[in-house]
């Protein structure tokens, strides 16, 4: 009776070291992060973006990240916290940098500009300059961008940027005498703005493919 009584002590303990245990390690764990570990990345993260921002989109864009992961937080749903924490981070990296817009040429630049048949509005003409995103060290930016024939986005560092019939064919005449673009840069984006400003007519659309 003795040694059944000391076998059920032994699987007790290991009962509470090997499963209880540690189960109850992991919820106060959970616990933590959600309620002091996550929240504080939060407002971190959001007093970073309030210094860095110029631009109300960037403050309202920010705001509604972290309302995302705060509402997340209060329904304990750390993984979509993290999800829009992640998008905050995102933000705050994208105001920390600054780039110019240039548009590409040279040898292993077959293309600057492409022109594109509009299939959603007959007999209209799309106009596409090929540019890249460069920052201050000359380094290439990537950027999130949206191709306005399908709908998808990801992030390069090139893409194809729709400006006016004019200016077209102003970049298009730069480079036809000497293949070389003198006036390459037709946009910049400064530390603390979210969206670049043109110095080219756009409606803001870009193609990814070319």
């Amino acid at each position: 009776m003795i040694g059944v009584l000391a076998a059920i002590g032994v699987l007790g303990l290991g009962y509470q070291f090997g499963v209880a245990g540690p189960a109850a390690a992991r919820a106060e764990a959970a616990q933590i992060e959600l309620t002091q570990t996550l929240p504080a990345e939060i407002s971190r993260l959001e007093d970073e973006i309030g210094r860095i921002a110029t631009q109300d989109r960037a403050l309202q864009l920010g705001a509604t990240y972290a309302q995302d992961a705060n509402s997340a937080l209060r329904a304990e749903d750390a993984a979509t916290a993290k999800q829009a924490i992640s998008s905050l981070e995102s933000l705050r990296d994208e105001l920390s940098t600054s780039y110019e817009i240039r548009v590409v040429y040279g040898p292993n630049e077959p293309r600057s500009g492409v022109i594109r048949l509009n299939d959603n509005v007959p007999g209209n003409t799309n106009y596409y300059l090929i540019v890249e995103a460069i920052d201050p060290a000359g380094r290439t930016v990537e950027r999130l961008i949206t191709n306005q024939e399908n709908t998808q986005s990801q992030r390069t560092s090139k893409w194809g940027q729709e400006v006016s019939e004019a200016d077209f064919n102003r970049v298009a005449a730069d480079k036809r005498d000497d293949l070389i673009i003198q006036d390459a840069v037709i946009g910049a984006k400064a530390i603390g703005a979210i969206d670049p400003e043109f110095t080219v007519e756009t409606t803001g659309g870009a193609i990814l493919e070319w």
